[in-house]
């Protein structure tokens, strides 16, 4: 008789608990994706590491979505983009040679039924993600500085200069202008952990901002992507030669 009652207990306490669910409704789209390169694309969501869903195939430039049911409380979410590509799934990401980073990172308190909207402009190379209903919890940040400076600059051709600097495809700052020649800095705050971090240095030349890159002309690539752990304050410092043609980089 106790042990009937006991497994009455624990199957009403099991029921309590899987009844704990919201449902996460992903909404994403790709802007300005040129002729040709509409591919197909899924999406893959993560709750603390494990895989709960895979949502059907849809092509770039449809506003897709996809439901699942998540569990209620608090936990790391991650939310993949992927493409398929000369016959295989890649993961949209710059790491893989894709204009802009198609992914989420972060941490969510499921209260209710939550919308997370996910827009990729690959004209822009910028990720926009909105949450709403359940509150995303903002990780602690900690304070990167970039500075960089050009070297071997030509007499008539020190062009002002700024740089962008983005966390996991977002922009997060961009900096006051310089001349080449000077030393530019910029601080900004980044959440805590494993970050994305891409770095863009912009010359105005002929009345544009331009990226500062060989595609557009100028002599060097003038920037630089890397991963990064935040536990502590972070620094970045980038030589651009022009005579070399590289970019050299120091990170501590």
């Amino acid at each position: 008789m106790k042990t009937k009652l006991l497994f009455i207990a624990l199957l009403a306490t099991f029921s309590s608990f899987a009844g704990k669910q919201v449902m996460l409704t992903v909404k994403w789209h790709f802007a300005n994706v040129v002729e040709g390169y509409d591919h197909d694309s899924k999406m893959l969501v993560y709750i603390d590491g494990k895989l709960i869903g895979e949502s059907k195939v849809f092509k770039e430039t449809a506003h897709a979505s996809y439901d699942v049911e998540v569990p209620s409380g608090a936990h790391d979410v991650k939310i993949e983009n992927y493409s398929f590509y000369e016959g295989k799934w890649d993961i949209h990401t710059k790491a893989n040679r894709y204009s802009v980073d198609a992914f989420y990172n972060g941490k969510i308190t499921f209260s209710k039924n939550t919308t997370i909207d996910m827009n990729f402009d690959v004209d822009k190379e910028t990720t926009e993600i909105t949450v709403v209903g359940s509150k995303e919890i903002k990780p602690k940040a900690v304070p990167l500085t970039v500075t960089w400076i050009y070297k071997n600059v030509e007499e008539g051709f020190d062009h002002d200069n700024l740089t962008e600097l983005f966390v996991d495809g977002k922009k997060v700052g961009t900096s006051d202008i310089y001349k080449e020649s000077k030393k530019g800095t910029m601080t900004v705050m980044v959440p805590a952990g494993n970050h994305e971090i891409t770095i863009e240095n912009y010359a105005y030349y002929e009345g544009n901002w331009e990226l500062h890159s060989i595609e557009n002309n100028y002599s060097v690539d003038a920037f630089y992507s890397t991963n990064l752990n935040f536990k502590k304050k972070r620094y970045i410092n980038l030589v651009f030669d022009i005579e070399t043609l590289e970019t050299i980089p120091t990170v501590k």
